[in-house]
């Protein structure tokens, strides 16, 4: 077929300049194109790497993985879950002494503090007054357990307390309780306040609290 179309005249075609023009246009941006594929390639071989050599390095090395994170939130359906991969959970969760005592600098009018329950390893403390109530819930937490915080259907916000990062969890139902939870990463202490109170106040409390 193709000794056939070379003995053939009429097929022979000119292209115009004004085509031809068009196709280096063309040519020149697909080169281009394959530059700039290569260059992403090359760039995210580079940002898997150095992924995966850090993921290696905090694996095998404790104390930098303790820096990079220290807590670790996990939501499993409608329930949140808290873990600490440092060891220094573990070192506090073995300490004699176990929990501090914690005093409240500010509370709302009226209510009345009440120890429900302690152990060297969590404590529960109840704030009561005549209409509703506040629980404030800490404990130690090593580097096996898991523990689950809140369970409703809720709204997930990141806040702050005494600059240091937080969760408030807004639930989606009048009756139930909001949460606030947040962590003291030096004695590896994890806090978890509810109550039928706004953020603000959620926030004011636990700002105000003081580990003795």
């Amino acid at each position: 077929m193709l000794d056939s179309l070379k003995d053939d005249p009429e097929l022979h075609h000119s292209f115009s300049e004004q085509f031809l023009r068009r196709m280096e246009t063309l040519f020149r941006l697909d080169a281009r194109r394959s530059r700039q594929k290569r260059a992403f390639q090359h760039a995210a071989i580079l940002i898997i790497g150095f992924f995966l050599s850090g993921l290696l390095f905090l694996a095998f090395n404790p104390e930098a993985r303790a820096d990079f994170t220290r807590w670790v939130r996990s939501v499993y359906e409608k329930s949140i879950f808290y873990q600490s991969l440092s060891d220094e959970a573990s070192k506090h969760s073995d300490a004699a002494d176990g929990l501090p005592e914690v005093e409240f600098s500010w509370l709302p009018k009226d209510y009345e503090v009440q120890v429900v329950s302690s152990t060297p390893h969590i404590k529960r403390i109840l704030l009561v007054r005549s209409d509703s109530l506040i629980m404030l819930e800490y404990r130690l937490l090593d580097n096996t357990d898991y523990v689950e915080v809140f369970t409703d259907d809720y709204t997930h916000e990141y806040v702050r307390v005494n600059e240091k990062p937080a969760d408030f969890y807004l639930s989606s139902k009048t009756d139930a309780f909001n949460a606030l939870v947040w962590t003291d990463e030096d004695r590896s202490i994890i806090f978890s306040l509810n109550a039928d109170l706004s953020k603000g106040v959620l926030l004011k409390i636990a700002e105000n609290i003081i580990l003795q």
